[in-house]
């Protein structure tokens, strides 16, 4: 990997770590997802969602409601909240990207 590349990718992670606490997480995943598809194999953006957990880490039933409370008796322990949205999140983008970058014509490697 040449030293340009190299420099790319560390400002963008850089630049994702500091909007992580800027922006709301939903504006923040956008600009993840478009950077998972600026560089290649961005295993740092699971890094990034663990960061995200460990700050802004809500119980699932927050972001699924009542919803998910009643599936939650159903498969899980009581008491037990599920609090890794993002690292999942940051994981599915991931993998999709992985699997979508040699599918789409416009994509040039970079």
């Amino acid at each position: 990997m040449k030293i340009a590349g190299i420099l790319k990718r560390i400002l963008i992670d850089l630049f994702l770590f500091a909007l992580l606490f800027l922006l709301p997480w939903w504006l923040w995943l956008i600009f993840a997802a478009v950077s998972v598809f600026i560089i290649d194999r961005q295993y740092e953006i699971i890094v990034l969602g663990f960061i995200a957990d460990a700050a802004y880490g809500a119980p699932s039933s927050n972001f699924f409601g009542s919803m998910g409370k009643s599936t939650q008796n159903l498969f899980l322990a009581d008491g037990f909240e599920f609090r890794f949205i993002f690292i999942i999140g940051t994981f599915v983008l991931l993998v999709t990207s992985m699997i979508l970058k040699p599918r789409l014509r416009f994509y040039n490697k970079m």
